[in-house]
């Protein structure tokens, strides 16, 4: 556990230190360009499509856990630094913030590889990451948004091994990014180890749900264009172009659902073409619901729910049972807003301590006077 005392020294001890580090070697400037790139995965529909609401009996359970986490960047002209909170939330021990409550590597240092080899030996390896999962450094070509999906990946799985009873995730029960397939080109090295890194934390993330109750909430539907193409939809809404996926769920609802404030649509099973050599292949199939939350006054909600199996699914109707002002579940609510208000005041702390050492650049500067008018 950090206090905020120990998160500002961290800070300025590395910012102090890169900064005089900086001033003996030739710079190298960044490119920030950010990476999208969306799932690969294959679906079919396992029953025929109506609103399983009503069918699905509702289980009880003892205990209920969430996880969320979130990063922020804060880059000078030749120094990216991800800062992490994570928060986890369980009807027993209530909301846990990290890393003041709990252990993470909240802070990634991408930069020049003579930069951190030379800082090496003065950081806090618990608490600060200049190595990826599987060793390799976080050099100048990693792309910063690499680290981040890394760092936030490692932090949950962590908190894993502690949570009980119903678990969950907000977001995939484990993330399957184009990447992971063989049919991703990578132009550098630096992908390549993020490659290897991120699939060795999909591999242990695996391994932490496979003998307990897991269930994920994508909430980010908009990027995704499956559900148009299977036969089962054209069956009721008839061929469709090639539109995302809440555009088809927002039509089904019309169809199917009445009016109702909740609507359960499924089941489905996802597949995936995960390859990566020697680390990951062959992973389970993914079982999972849509689910459409009508709201009397402003935008519906649309989120696919997942599991390793339609029995932990079961519980799908408990989780949907409080719904924030968002339309959002409240389980994942909670910790959503938690784990961003931690990487927000990280940022903050960063920028004010940073900002006296390392060359900002320019959006973070404007970044940072959004953020302290609405923190």
């Amino acid at each position: 556990m950090l206090s905020e005392a120990q998160v500002r020294n961290y800070i300025y001890t590395i910012s102090r230190e890169i900064s005089s580090i900086k001033n003996t070697l030739p710079q190298v400037i960044r490119n920030y360009e950010e990476s999208a790139f969306g799932e690969e995965f294959s679906i079919v529909s396992l029953s025929e499509l109506s609103n399983k609401f009503n069918e699905i009996e509702e289980k009880h359970v003892n205990e209920i856990s969430s996880v969320d986490s979130s990063t922020r960047y804060l880059r000078d002209t030749t120094v990216g630094i991800v800062m992490t909170g994570m928060a986890t939330f369980s009807t027993k021990e209530g909301l846990i913030l990290a890393p003041y409550d709990k252990e993470i590597r909240f802070l990634g240092i991408s930069a020049n590889k003579d930069i951190l080899t030379k800082i090496e030996d003065i950081i806090n390896t618990k608490h600060i990451a200049i190595r990826n999962y599987i060793g390799d450094y976080f050099d100048q070509d990693y792309r910063l948004d690499d680290v981040a999906d890394e760092l936030r990946l490692e932090s949950e799985n962590s908190a894993i091994d502690d949570m009980n009873g119903l678990i969950i995730m907000d977001g995939p029960i484990y993330p399957t990014p184009l990447e992971l397939t063989n049919v991703f080109e990578f132009r550098n090295m630096s992908r390549e180890t993020h490659r290897k890194a991120y699939a060795s934390l999909v591999r242990d993330r695996l391994n932490k749900i496979k003998d307990k109750e897991v269930i994920g909430i994508v909430k980010r539907l908009e990027n995704s264009k499956k559900l148009y193409k299977l036969d089962e939809i054209q069956k009721i809404l008839g061929k469709l172009p090639p539109i995302t996926d809440p555009e088809v769920l927002r039509l089904l609802y019309h169809k199917l659902c009445k009016g109702e404030s909740i609507c359960i649509l499924g089941p489905f099973m996802l597949s995936y073409q995960i390859n990566v050599e020697g680390i990951l292949k062959d992973v389970p199939p993914k079982y999972a619901y849509y689910v459409i939350v009508k709201r009397i006054v402003g935008p519906s909600s649309f989120f696919r729910v997942e599991s390793l199996n339609l029995n932990t699914l079961q519980y799908i109707k408990s989780i949907f049972s409080r719904i924030s002002c968002r339309g959002i579940p409240t389980w994942i609510e909670i910790v959503d807003t938690a784990s961003k208000k931690i990487s927000s005041s990280l940022f903050i702390i960063g920028y004010e301590i940073s900002s006296s050492f390392l060359d900002i650049i320019h959006d973070d500067k404007l970044a940072f006077d959004t953020e302290v008018r609405s923190f």
